[in-house]
């Protein structure tokens, strides 16, 4: 292959790279949950308890604060919790899929 040219991806491989994906991304959104972690983190050890008796959130330090599409009526709370029991197994479960677990 020459410099110019560029090395197609089969789709099975493009298929495989989409559904790890969805299991676990990466990318722009993930840093950005993480640097507003450490952020708020930071501004809750320094926070002066007397002039701000709340703690910080994370929802304050995100720069894309957008809320994640709804899918598969799974539902999340503003704090990122499942809204029930039952989905957040379900999601636990679908997170292993494949392998062989014994549900109680």
């Amino acid at each position: 292959m020459s410099l110019g040219q560029v090395a197609a991806m089969p789709s099975s491989e493009y298929e495989t790279w989409r559904e790890f994906y969805e299991i676990e991304p990466w990318g722009l959104a993930v840093q950005d949950s993480l640097i507003a972690g450490l952020a708020t983190l930071l501004a809750n050890v320094h926070r002066d308890p007397k002039t701000r008796p709340k703690p910080f959130q994370l929802q304050e330090f995100r720069l894309f604060n957008e809320p994640a599409p709804e899918g598969d009526g799974i539902v999340a709370t503003p704090e990122g919790l499942l809204a029930s029991p039952e989905q957040h197994s379900d999601m636990v479960l679908a997170l292993f899929a494949g392998m062989n677990i014994i549900r109680a």
